[in-house]
């Protein structure tokens, strides 16, 4: 009993010291899965997505939110596989497949894709350092190489991106009570401004909904597996939601999202542009696709 007791703190004060290590926040479990998913998509046939093949792989985990807000002192790298919301749910899928197409399959080179591509330049430095706002993910995804926005100029002959948004990104400072964060270090608020003030201005390509309900010809620039970022008309924001297209044997374009409506990670039944209209907010979607 004593020799157990022994070798069972070893194991206890290594996963602590790899924890410390990685400045990362999770649990034992999670990172034994990411890594067994790892090693099970090296046997997969090479014509599967593996994008969506990473994205299934959470279906059924539970929905929540705020799950980044657990660290109660200094930033730090968060994962947690006990639930997910929108944004850790494409995070943890995206890290996952920039792990897998630079022939790594640990769960450190995990967490190292996973800060590239949630801290602005890959770089944790403080609570503003975090790509709150998923037009400041994308340009930050860009620019690094990880991921591009697929628009006209990728499909300049059947091109469905026939709407724009002029962005006006102010939610966050005009709101900064509901972040625990910025009520507890109220100078943070200058600095999220800041970011805010870099994106305003700029204009985006979407795909309105109206265009959604279309063929599989005529939304040739949607592939499985890209990203979804679902434009909404609620002031102060860019997107409202997010998840992965897939397209359903109805031809139809569906969406595979952490969702707070079902509670889950779930592929919905109902096509795309079904599941916006119920949405009074959303307008349409923007496509990036993972490089």
């Amino acid at each position: 009993m004593k020799k157990f007791f022994v070798i069972s703190l070893f194991i206890i004060c290594a996963l602590f010291s790899r924890a410390e290590k990685l400045g990362t926040l999770y649990q034992r479990k999670d990172s034994v899965k990411i890594e067994s998913i790892l090693r099970e998509a090296r046997a997969i046939p090479v014509k599967d997505n593996i994008v969506l093949f990473f994205a299934r792989k959470f279906i059924g985990i539970p929905y929540g939110a705020a799950t980044l807000e657990a660290s109660k002192g200094e930033e730090r790298l968060i994962f947690t596989l006990d639930k997910l919301d929108c944004t850790t749910f494409v995070d943890a899928v995206t890290a996952l497949t920039l792990t897998y197409r630079h022939g790594q399959s640990s769960f450190t080179d995990f967490c190292f894709w996973l800060q590239k591509i949630r801290y602005s330049d890959g770089i944790i430095n403080g609570y503003p350092s975090r790509l709150h706002y998923y037009s400041s993910w994308i340009l930050n995804g860009e620019k690094h190489g990880y991921v591009h926005e697929i628009g006209p100029k990728d499909y300049p002959h059947v091109s469905p991106f026939t709407s724009v948004q002029k962005l006006n990104i102010f939610f966050m400072s005009h709101h900064p009570d509901l972040y625990p964060a910025l009520v507890k270090h109220p100078a943070y608020v200058s600095q999220i401004r800041q970011t805010e003030r870099e994106l305003t201005g700029r204009s985006v390509r979407y795909i309105p909904i109206k265009a959604l309900g279309g063929s599989k010809l005529l939304l040739a620039s949607v592939h499985d597996g890209d990203i979804l970022a679902l434009v909404t008309k609620r002031g102060g924001l860019d997107v409202s939601h997010l998840g992965f297209a897939v397209w359903g044997e109805d031809g139809k374009l569906h969406l595979l999202n952490a969702s707070s409506l079902h509670h889950q990670v779930i592929l919905e039944k109902n096509p795309l542009q079904s599941y916006m209209k119920t949405q009074r907010l959303q307008l349409g979607v923007r496509v990036i696709r993972i490089k």
